[in-house]
């Protein structure tokens, strides 16, 4: 019987997939994959969390992602190593003369788990900007983008 025990366990079946543990994360890694909006420009990242902090979730296999510097809490859930925090919005909105204009930045947190202590986290942002006038084509024009932009940084993070 406990052969049996340790040969599924061994193949995958019957065991837990890997959580994170609760707690502090420190980013160990930094990998900016795309940057067409011009926003990264150190290492590491500016605006990028350095660390994250982890809370279990209510449901088995969901947590939630606090990431150092940030305001927001993210809700996530597992899937077997997989994971993925639901995308979530930010806007900056603006005028000058009448006219207005509006960045939204769409923001998508997925990742994988390597064991409960270590992880791979990605990050996507979508930046889009909308208005009257012209001062979206002055926002491009000045910081040579164009709308809508993407940003796409990987990053590795262990559990202190």
């Amino acid at each position: 019987m406990v052969v049996l025990a340790w040969i599924l366990l061994g193949c995958g079946v019957g065991g837990a997939d890997p959580v994170p543990v609760a707690g502090h994360w420190t980013v160990t890694d930094n990998a900016v994959s795309t940057d067409d909006c011009g926003l990264i420009q150190a290492d590491p990242p500016n605006g990028i969390p350095q660390g994250y902090t982890i809370a279990a979730g209510a449901d088995e296999g969901s947590f939630t992602l606090h990431g150092d510097q940030e305001n927001d809490e993210q809700r996530c859930a597992a899937d077997g190593e997989a994971w993925a925090c639901e995308p979530y919005s930010e806007t900056e909105s603006g005028s000058e003369q009448g006219a207005t204009y509006t960045m939204t930045y769409t923001w998508q947190y997925t990742g994988g788990m390597e064991d409960e202590r270590s992880m791979q986290v990605d990050i996507d942002m979508q930046l889009s900007c909308t208005g009257s006038g012209e001062l979206c084509a002055d926002i491009e024009r000045s910081f040579g983008i164009s709308f809508p932009c993407h940003l796409a940084v990987s990053q590795q993070a262990t559990a202190d």
